[in-house]
């Protein structure tokens, strides 16, 4: 009995590790793209499915100009795909393409609702594959706010509590920690009992170096100027140069530069491209950037350089002598070099500065960046240490908000107590004086009284007497 279960104990640890291992494998990765521009060259590449079910619809992300045919895989088949490359421009670098497929799965039919949490390390999990109708809730477990951003909502979630939300589309749809910048996917799909589905965690980095090369062509360039000038140091010199390509291919790129530090050449175009048999002129400028004396009374010879991505590199020389001139050190001849360039160049040449017109020209500056070097983790902290000082005074504001509105629910009930004693004590006072109308009225009413008992009492008297004085008696 022992041994049987020892035995299926082996096979469930065996299925176990093969589910878990099964990908798509491909081969060979990274892959080496040798090209040459506007060739359609084939090349092979080789994948298995290892999982036990098949997929098929297969995409790769980031390849232009690569041609796959529809794919689909058995279980555990290994197949050897045929695809072309045409480039139609020349790079060289690499791609991490993402290969994508689907898989029919199982889905149950009724409503499910999802959790994820976030933590200090992002959503968890990070990808779901759910079904229309069916809900999220996002748990808040770190010791930050987060918040939960897409196309279709857009939560803010303080600690410890959550938000959900009901997805009625059939989507896949990216969302982000607008904070933290954690990013996370939902993939909604049909909700049949089957369909074919993506799952992101399938999904499979295939790098790939792509070498995309032009064929060679031949650049000519002529300078139509004076090869010979004589120029102040605070002047400028303007010559036209002929760029040629005689060459049979494309000459794409098309750079022009110079190899002289202490001068300034600015060409009126730059960086285009050439047909073959074609030609362009280009319109140059020279200043000296000259910032001693010791540099005048001297002849330079700096080179124009042109190159194109797909030429070797071409130039001719230009002498140019300066004249002995007085250039006062440091600050000054820095300070003569601008003027230089604003007062004379750009009132020659408006179209080589920004914002020119007419005899105006305005140079427009900006802040140096400031490089700062920050890891990762350390960038990370600063993130969470930013978002932790907002919450605390975001707690701040709310505790202030929860105490005027505990003051305010507090006054209200002074007023309404102030309110009822005031109508209390005009009740008292309206009935003290109902009370007191009462007793002058009885007490008239006594005086009379007992005035007309006197008067009463009189008048029996006298005529008791009256009585009496005729004779008679009264008992």
């Amino acid at each position: 009995m022992v041994k049987k279960r020892v035995i299926l104990f082996v096979f469930l640890s065996l299925v176990l590790i093969h589910i878990a291992s099964a990908s798509l494998i491909i081969s060979p990765n990274p892959y080496n793209i040798n090209v040459t521009v506007n060739q359609n060259t084939p090349f092979q590449l080789n994948l298995i499915n290892t999982y036990n079910f098949e997929i098929s619809d297969f995409t790769f992300s980031n390849l232009t100009g690569f041609n796959f045919p529809s794919i689909t895989l058995s279980p555990n088949q290994n197949k050897t795909i045929n695809f072309n490359v045409t480039r139609d421009s020349s790079y060289s670098g690499n791609i991490q393409s993402k290969i994508r497929f689907n898989y029919v799965a199982d889905i149950p039919t009724t409503p499910t609702t999802y959790y994820v949490n976030i933590t200090s390390s992002g959503f968890s999990p990070s990808s779901s594959l759910i079904r229309k109708g069916d809900t999220i809730i996002w748990t808040n477990k770190d010791t930050i706010t987060h918040s939960v951003t897409s196309s279709r909502f857009d939560f803010t979630i303080p600690v410890n509590l959550t938000a959900s939300y009901t997805f009625n589309n059939i989507e896949t749809l990216n969302y982000q920690d607008l904070i933290m910048l954690y990013s996370g996917v939902v993939t909604i799909i049909n909700s049949s009992t089957t369909a074919k589905v993506n799952n992101p965690a399938y999904d499979v980095i295939w790098s790939v170096n792509i070498n995309a090369v032009l064929n060679p062509t031949t650049l000519e360039i002529t300078n139509l100027g004076d090869t010979n000038a004589s120029i102040s140091s605070n002047s400028n010199y303007t010559g036209v140069l002929k760029i040629k390509n005689i060459g049979t291919e494309l000459a794409q790129s098309i750079h022009l530069s110079s190899n002289l530090s202490n001068f300034l050449i600015l060409f009126q175009s730059n960086d285009f491209s050439l047909a073959s048999g074609t030609y362009q002129y280009v319109q140059y400028n020279v200043l000296p950037a000259l910032l001693s004396t010791n540099e005048t009374n001297k002849t330079y010879t700096p080179s124009i350089i042109a190159k194109s991505s797909n030429s070797n590199e071409v130039s001719f020389p230009i002498s140019i002598f300066i004249p002995y001139s007085d250039i006062t050190a440091s600050a000054n001849a820095g300070q003569s070099l601008y003027d230089l360039f604003i007062n004379v160049f750009c009132k020659q040449h408006p179209e080589y500065c920004q914002n020119s017109t007419g005899n105006t020209t305005q140079i427009i500056y900006r802040d140096p960046d400031l490089p700062i070097n920050m890891t990762v983790l350390e960038r990370y902290n600063l993130m969470r240490d930013v978002q932790a000082i907002k919450d605390s005074v975001s707690r701040t504001d709310n505790s202030l908000k929860s105490s005027v509105d505990e003051q305010s629910s507090r006054m209200s009930e002074i007023n309404k107590t102030n309110t009822i004693t005031s109508n209390k004590l005009s009740d008292l006072e309206t009935s003290f004086q109902t009370y007191k109308n009462i007793s002058i009225i009885v007490l008239f009413l006594l005086i009379i009284g007992f005035f007309i008992y006197f008067m009463l009492k009189k008048l029996k008297e006298t005529q008791n007497l009256k009585y009496i004085s005729s004779g008679g008696f009264k008992t």
